[in-house]
C-alpha cells in the first residue's frame, strides 16, 4: 500500500531476477503493494517477460533509466524500423519528488510510449493513482480495438498507431504512421512538428491517449450499421 507520500517500495519483496510467469507475478505484486492495477501484458509477451531490474520488467532488456527520462530516441528508432515489438514497465526516478511509472508497448498496430508521475514526496497520491488507472483502462481499450485490425488479412504491418504521452514530461502526441520513416520525418513526428501529429497540451496530457483510443474504437471496431 502506498504511504502518505505516494512513493512505492524501493526494493523488491524478494531478491533475484525471474522470467515468464514468475516475472508477471512479481509485476502484479509490485503494483498491488501500491494498490494500483498492473498494466496489460499481451499474452504473446508472457514467456519472454523478465525482471531486468528490481522495479523494471521488459521483454527486450529495456532499462529503467531511458524509460524514466522518456528519451526520444526510443520512438525515433521505432519509426525508423529499428526496434522489434516489445513491452516494458518501470518505476524509476531520483531525488525527493521526481518519480514516474512508465509503460512502453510496441505490439502490431500499436506503438505506445506512456508515463505518469508517481511516488514523489510532494506527488498527490490520489491524483497520480487516478492518472495511472486511466492509462491502464485506455490501454486495455486500445488492445481490444486493435484485435480486429491485427487479424485483418489486409492489415498493413508497417502501419502503427503511435501515442507518446507523459504528464510527467508535459507531452502528448498521437498519429497513424507508416514505418519506416527517414530520420527527419521521424523527428518531426516525435516532436509534434508534422501536420498529422495531433496533440493536446491544454489540460490533461493524457488527452492524446484518450483521443487515440476513441479514434481506434471508431475506426477499427465494427460499427452498427456500417
Amino acid at each position: 500500500m502506498v504511504g502518505r507520500s505516494g512513493r512505492g517500495p524501493r526494493r523488491p519483496s524478494r531478491p533475484g531476477r525471474v522470467t515468464g510467469a514468475g516475472a508477471m507475478s512479481r509485476l502484479v505484486e509490485m503494483f498491488g503493494e501500491w494498490d494500483l492495477p498492473a498494466p496489460p501484458i499481451p499474452p504473446r509477451f508472457g514467456a519472454s517477460l523478465h525482471q531486468v531490474e528490481p522495479q523494471c520488467f521488459a521483454t527486450n532488456g529495456m532499462a529503467s533509466a531511458p524509460m524514466y527520462l522518456f528519451e526520444s530516441h526510443l520512438p525515433l528508432q521505432l519509426l525508423q524500423g529499428r526496434i522489434d515489438d516489445f513491452v516494458a514497465v518501470s518505476f524509476a526516478g531520483h531525488g525527493a519528488n521526481s518519480y514516474g511509472l512508465s509503460y512502453f508497448l510496441v505490439d502490431g498496430p500499436l506503438a505506445l510510449f506512456l508515463q505518469t508521475a508517481w511516488g514523489g514526496v510532494y506527488t498527490d497520491a490520489h491524483r497520480a493513482g487516478s492518472a495511472w488507472r486511466l492509462l491502464v483502462s485506455q490501454v486495455e481499450r486500445l488492445l481490444h480495438a486493435a484485435e480486429p485490425r491485427r487479424r485483418a488479412a489486409a492489415c498493413d504491418p508497417s502501419e502503427r498507431l503511435l501515442v507518446i504521452s507523459s504528464d510527467f514530461r508535459g507531452t502528448g502526441t498521437w498519429a497513424l504512421v507508416r514505418t519506416p520513416l527517414g530520420e527527419d520525418a521521424a523527428g518531426a513526428l516525435v516532436h509534434g512538428r508534422r501536420p498529422d501529429a495531433r496533440s493536446d497540451l491544454n489540460g490533461s496530457h493524457q488527452q492524446a491517449l484518450i483521443a487515440a483510443t476513441e479514434w481506434a474504437e471508431s475506426t477499427w471496431l465494427p460499427q452498427p450499421g456500417r
